[in-house]
């Protein structure tokens, strides 16, 4: 009898049960009815009783999804706003780049300033040959990577040729300019008449060497452009000019160089003005 009475008991209780459950469906003011109902259900086993709090618990803590919605609405213009901000302030504060720099320099003093690829230039470096190629011993590097000037100029006094490279077309003055050794490019360039006019077997001339440094070398740019600023134009079998290969944190430094070097900055060879097309 104990058995069908519980039975019995759950059977008159299901109704209440199964409007609990369906009650995730209505509003709050349902939610309510549904508790009212469940409280009034007569003499519920103790099973019932733990099964139908468990239930009220879930039903109780479902989240209001309108309320959801409309906070992550809420939340999420602000983050939009952020975002346009940081954007906003990334694209202001950039350092000027010195290539565009120089072009426009160039372009104000009338040039076109054209760029070229050192593939492309015929009859523009200097062909490197055998001899060349044979001079380029230890003993002459040596005297480069120590700046041994008086070395260099016994060498040079003796009729040993300094325009030399090695099997790769790195020249004397390549390795100058990479190391930072102004008095040492002044002395090549100058005194032994050594030709900036080389390139590598990447098509980098000594003046993309020259921005290899951890430090802006003025002084040595100042030495080479005076000498062939034409080779600030043209870009290596990657496509990069020599300003390219300046460290980012170094273009504000370079950027104000160039604009306080605007008299000196002198085209050699690629002399076409925009004044030309106007003729033309």
């Amino acid at each position: 009898m104990t058995v069908h009475l519980s039975a019995r008991r759950y059977s008159s209780s299901r109704p209440a049960i199964q409007e609990l459950t369906e009650a995730q469906d209505g509003d709050s003011s349902r939610k309510r009815r549904t508790c009212e109902t469940l409280t009034n259900t007569s003499s519920p086993s103790a099973n019932l009783n733990r099964c139908a709090s468990s239930k009220l618990h879930t039903v109780m803590s479902l989240p209001d999804l309108r309320v959801i919605c409309n906070e992550d609405q809420q939340n999420e213009r602000p983050m939009k706003k952020s975002c346009s901000a940081s954007c906003l302030t990334l694209d202001i504060d950039v350092d000027p780049d010195p290539q565009t720099t120089l072009i426009s320099i160039l372009q104000s003093q009338g040039y076109k300033a054209n760029i070229y690829k050192s593939s492309e230039l015929n009859d523009f470096f200097l062909e490197m040959s055998d001899e060349s190629t044979a001079a380029y011993d230890q003993d002459v590097i040596t005297a480069v990577r120590d700046g041994d000037l008086h070395t260099l100029r016994e060498m040079h006094k003796n009729g040993r040729p300094l325009q030399c490279s090695n099997k790769f077309g790195e020249s004397l003055v390549h390795m100058a300019c990479r190391r930072g050794l102004t008095d040492v490019v002044r002395f090549l360039i100058k005194e032994a008449g050594v030709t900036l006019r080389v390139k590598d077997d990447v098509g980098r001339s000594p003046l993309h060497d020259a921005f290899w440094s951890s430090e802006p070398n003025f002084d040595l740019l100042d030495l080479l452009i005076e000498h062939d600023a034409d080779l600030l134009l043209v870009q290596d079998n990657r496509g990069h000019l020599p300003f390219k290969y300046a460290r980012h944190n170094q273009w504000n430094a370079w950027h104000n160089y160039l604009l306080n070097r605007t008299e000196v900055i002198c085209l050699n060879t690629f002399m076409d003005t925009m004044y030309d097309e106007v003729i033309g």
